[in-house]
């Protein structure tokens, strides 16, 4: 526990245990129903502020290394999660990982162009050079 409390927490995501009695309490005054399903045994509750998938994806990492620990549910944005919609949040490439891969995107195309618009001068710059030392050889 101490080494996932670290790991969250460098990552800005609180972790507390709560008992499942206040949990239910808390989720009925928040108007979130249907958790009541998934407070049964040990429950720890991570909360992430910033990107919705980071406490998912470090957990769903801490799990694969320690067995104990799985997925029962979750509530993002006042709606519950089931485990297998937060696994699949966990496995979603990161905020910055998908930007990088939508400017690759974008950036792809241009440079191709840019490419195919300074082939013909390239082409020809190339060949006057050849044409220049055909001519000096001749000489």
């Amino acid at each position: 526990m101490t080494e996932l409390r670290r790991r969250l927490r460098a990552a800005k995501i609180e972790l507390k245990v709560i008992k499942n009695t206040f949990l239910a309490r808390a989720f009925e005054k928040q108007g979130i129903a249907g958790m009541g399903q998934y407070l049964a045994g040990p429950t720890v509750v991570a909360f992430g502020y910033d990107e919705p998938a980071a406490a998912a994806r470090l957990l769903a990492q801490f799990a694969r290394d320690n067995k104990e620990l799985h997925f029962k549910a979750g509530v993002i944005e006042g709606r519950v999660a089931g485990a297998d919609l937060l696994q699949a949040l966990a496995d979603l490439p990161s905020r910055d990982e998908l930007l990088a891969r939508v400017l690759w995107v974008l950036r792809s195309p241009l440079s191709a162009m840019a490419g195919a618009l300074a082939a013909p001068a390239q082409n020809m710059a190339l060949a006057l050079a050849a044409l220049e030392r055909k001519r000096g050889a001749a000489a």
